[in-house]
């Protein structure tokens, strides 16, 4: 019985271990889809000024082309950087599934264990009573 509840301990720091990784999953995805709305906003702004530099240049100074020419080659950088974050949060993300899916499956083959140690122990009970049930039958005989 001691062994049994030995192995149902270590079923519950595995069952633990994979709510630990799932909370994680859920945290990385969390995180992944802000900073992929960031890319998004950056595109955004970018393809905003893009157009403001090819449709309105008339009657402006060329320090102000110069200017906005410069924000917009800032924005690419910015969106390259943005990209990059969002490739590493994808990354980080995939690797948590993976280990999610490592404690999930510890914590279900386990699971089956301590149910065929459950079953068998309790198959063992039944015998056992059933046997000495049958000596008592003897006896009575």
């Amino acid at each position: 019985m001691a062994k049994s509840r030995g192995l149902q301990t270590i079923q519950r720091i595995a069952e633990h271990g994979a709510d630990a990784a799932s909370r994680e999953v859920a945290a990385r995805l969390r995180s992944l889809h802000a900073e992929e709305e960031r890319l998004r906003q950056v595109r955004a702004y970018l393809e905003h000024y893009e157009t403001l530099c090819t449709t309105s240049a008339a009657g402006l100074t060329i320090a102000t082309i110069q200017s906005r020419r410069q924000f917009v080659t800032r924005l690419r950088d910015a969106v390259e950087r943005q990209s990059q974050v969002v490739e590493e949060q994808r990354i980080r993300h995939l690797q948590g599934v993976e280990r999610w899916r490592d404690a999930r499956s510890r914590a279900l083959g386990l699971q089956r264990f301590n149910e065929r140690v459950r079953q068998r122990q309790a198959e063992r009970l039944r015998r056992h009573d059933q046997a000495a049930l049958d000596e008592i039958a003897q006896r009575r005989r």
